[in-house]
């Protein structure tokens, strides 16, 4: 079975020539910030597709005749409009953001501005159900429509088809722009206590079998240690672990086959919730899995108390450096294999957030070159850098980030980075900030990322009816699971726990997943 292509974050991009080379400015003029009738109207006005980011001397093509204010609803709790960001992009495009971050549940604030009418031009939504949900309804831009006057995002959608796929709606229409280029922080990992491994001479686990031996090993050293520990509960067990047995949670394709399958049913979760039981009843994991708070957790991590765990890459960083221990150091490990097949990580490689523009605004072309700016090269460059001397520098040979000691703190100062400032990220941006002995590891963690991650969309009545079923199905399965991982229920008991799924509505989720998918084949 292939294994995922590197993505060369990484490489000597890190490196990469100071001065930008632009082509040649084409005659045409930047779309004006009126609305228009129709897309042929508006793309007659739009930069020349040809030349999408040309500059003519300091002057950006993207920059529009006179200034426009767009309005901009995003859930980026730094969210200012006086934050550098956005300072850059009106430089850039002539285009001034007049932005609200909503208080409270930013779901319900959304709810509240579509259903009374007053909807900004531009909507930042962290989700793909709500752009489809509002675009079927008729409130937002269908951005194939628009194409032609948005080349930059055109290009991207043909280099990231699977960002694409992901935000196409039931009915082949695309309600939204999914960013791109922070993902890397969403990898999970294992990792392991390194110091504590060599100093007992201990070899890294490479199946679950060899696992189990590990953990019964530090046991014995450390008596008062749960040698497994993990926050999460069922989202560890079901998300992070299960894919190093070959399989994924919930409903997917088998890799390289026609199968449908929900992974919570077949042999290998069966498989994975034997070892579990045992790491339990030998207690070589946490016994309090069920209810574990991220405080719990990070306290145990960094007291010796716990030396393997399953989380973000990023925690790798900010648990070491919480160490009590003098030299203690949690570093990646590869996923252990449950079956005979590879093991995998959770495919965390992309993001579930992006742009919508509300289909009536008054600033259409506006917004529709804002979002097209968010995904050309020089917009990337604006948002993801900033400028020399202010946000970044050349620092020991190598182009670095100079404000802020990590990504949050970026993001708070400048804006960079936050939800509804970028479209395509430069991901060597925020990564300049990390340690040089971390960057290695969010290379490797791409060679373990499950191959395959396809979400098909579903119409309203699918919705619904997938909303009841997965709910009780989901409600029996993690008392059921639970009572497998403690004992209380014996894994002889597999069939009939499989048996009950299907009467509660399995095979339905199933011919609903099914549809979805072959109706994807359309488009």
């Amino acid at each position: 079975m292939k294994r995922v292509q590197k993505r060369g974050i990484l490489t000597a991009s890190m490196f990469i020539i100071l001065c930008m080379i632009f082509i040649a400015c084409s005659n045409s003029s930047p779309p004006s910030s009126s609305p228009s009738s129709s897309p042929q109207a508006s793309s007659e006005a739009s930069p020349d597709a040809s030349s999408p980011n040309a500059v003519e001397g300091n002057e950006s093509v993207f920059k529009l005749p006179e200034p426009v204010t767009v309005s901009l609803m995003t859930n980026a709790a730094e969210f200012n409009n006086d934050l550098l960001v956005y300072q850059n992009i009106f430089e850039a495009t002539n285009i001034r953001i007049d932005g609200q971050y909503p208080a409270g549940n930013y779901a319900d604030s959304l709810a509240l501005a579509m259903a009374g009418g007053d909807i900004p031009d531009i909507i930042f939504m962290n989700a793909n159900n709500l752009p489809k949900k509002y675009g079927s309804q008729g409130a937002l831009v269908d951005f194939n429509e628009y194409l032609d006057q948005m080349p930059n995002l055109k290009a991207f959608w043909e280099e990231r088809p699977d960002l694409k796929e992901r935000a196409t709606n039931y009915d082949g229409k695309t309600y939204q722009t999914i960013t791109d280029g922070l993902s890397y922080g969403n990898n999970l990992v294992w990792m392991y206590r390194k110091d504590i491994f060599e100093k007992h001479d201990i070899g890294i686990p490479s199946t679950w079998d060899e696992l189990h031996e590990v953990l019964r090993t530090l046991k014995e050293l450390y008596p008062d240690s749960s040698p497994l520990t993990f926050r999460d509960h069922f989202g560890t067990i079901d998300h992070r672990m299960l894919p190093s047995f070959g399989i994924v949670q919930n409903v997917s394709y088998r890799l390289g086959t026609d199968e449908l399958m929900f992974g919570q049913v077949q042999d290998e979760y069966r498989d994975m919730l034997g070892y579990l039981n045992q790491f339990y009843t030998e207690r070589l994991m946490n016994q309090d899995f069920l209810s574990t708070t991220v405080q719990q957790w990070s306290e145990v991590m960094t007291t010796d108390r716990a030396f393997i765990t399953v989380d973000y890459i990023g925690r790798m960083q900010t648990l070491t450096e919480a160490m009590q221990t003098e030299g203690a150091q949690l570093a990646m490990m590869p996923p252990p294999a449950g079956t005979d097949g590879p093991a995998y990580l959770a495919n965390m490689s992309y993001m579930i957030g992006g742009f919508t523009v509300f289909k009536n605004s008054p600033h259409l072309d506006a917004a529709l070159h804002y979002v097209d700016f968010m995904f050309s090269d020089e917009g990337s460059e604006i948002v993801s850098w900033g400028k020399q001397g202010e946000t970044w520098d050349i620092v020991d040979g190598r182009k670095q980030i100079i404000v802020g000691e990590d990504t949050l703190s970026l993001r708070q100062a400048t804006g960079i980075g936050g939800f509804g400032a970028y479209g395509k990220f430069d991901s060597e941006a925020t990564m300049s900030l990390l340690p040089q002995e971390y960057l290695p590891y969010y290379e490797e963690v791409l060679e373990y990322i499950y191959p395959e991650d396809i979400v098909p969309s579903f119409n309203e009545i699918e919705t619904e009816r997938l909303a009841v079923l997965e709910d009780q199905l989901g409600k029996y399965r993690e008392t059921a699971v639970s009572r497998f991982i403690l004992g209380d229920r014996p894994l002889s008991e597999w069939d009939q726990y499989v048996q009950e799924m299907e009467r509660l509505g399995l095979p339905e989720v199933l011919d609903l997943y099914k549809t979805a998918f072959e109706r994807m084949k359309n488009f």
